[in-house]
């Protein structure tokens, strides 16, 4: 998939987005109107007609995205990439798409679990679900996976594709109100790479508990050439040092899932 295939598929996404919520309004309205079901049809439909709304608006801007975007054809590989740029696919839960500056997919992070019933469940109420993300190369073949234990303050165990557990995120609930802040443990259960991200989720710097630079996460920030791929103005970037390893870029790939979990559902 590249940068020009997402917005095709999030434009047919939100189309049919649009057209289930508008049936779904229209439907309560006629109930009411042959007295099937009663109270104040605007409460009822309203919500429906909002998200009807906001769907087709979406379904519009992305078909247009769609036409105006081209992607290059070289790229390399999701351990390879010193720039990652973060796109958000609908989807009833998480799921990320990791591109490339010349907007070809070089990876994604999504529920291992996803079901069609979670589009129907609020997200406050997915909390309640335990959830399993995965990170996959471009091929579809799972590389890292994330299980976040814990309701509303996150616990994720980071394993590798070999189930051997790398690492432990542990978020500080009495200083998250704003700002996620938390430490990621090393296997033997040593402080490995504190996060202490931006108010409102608008970034974070990653450095090990010795000063070694990994990488960081910005957004609204990027050159003109990706800017004329990438439509969306505050799309993350997820920048690697080039020092950083493979671990520690699957450490940083799990806050990512962390800190966006709730986006796009």
């Amino acid at each position: 998939m590249n940068i020009q295939n997402y917005y095709k598929k999030s434009s047919r996404i939100n189309y049919y987005t649009s057209w289930v919520s508008l049936v779904i309004a229209v439907s309560f309205f006629v109930l009411h109107i042959f007295n099937k079901i009663y109270g104040n049809i605007l409460y009822m439909t309203g919500p429906f007609i909002v998200i009807s709304a906001a769907a087709y608006w979406r379904f519009k801007l992305n078909e247009s995205r769609g036409q105006e975007t081209q992607s290059r054809p070289e790229a390399f590989g999701l351990f390879e990439e010193s720039n990652i740029l973060l796109a958000f696919l609908p989807a009833p839960t998480l799921r990320i798409l990791l591109f490339e500056p010349g907007g070809n997919v070089i990876g994604e992070i999504r529920d291992i679990n996803m079901k069609s019933y979670l589009w129907f469940i609020p997200y406050p109420f997915t909390e309640l679900i335990p959830r399993r993300y995965g990170l996959y190369d471009r091929e579809g073949t799972l590389i890292s996976n994330y299980t976040v234990k814990g309701i509303f303050a996150e616990k994720m165990i980071i394993r590798n594709n070999d189930e051997e557990i790398i690492g432990i995120y542990k978020e500080e609930l009495s200083k998250s109100v704003f700002k996620m802040q938390g430490m990621v443990f090393d296997s033997t259960q040593n402080p490995w790479i504190p996060l202490k991200a931006g108010a409102w989720q608008n970034g974070f710097t990653l450095e090990d508990c010795q000063g070694k630079k990994i990488g960081s996460l910005q957004k609204g920030i990027m050159p003109l050439e990706w800017a004329a791929r990438f439509k969306e103005p505050n799309t993350p970037i997820l920048r690697f040092h080039e020092l950083a390893e493979d671990t520690e870029k699957m450490a940083a790939f799990g806050i990512c899932a962390s800190l966006f979990n709730s986006e796009s559902n």
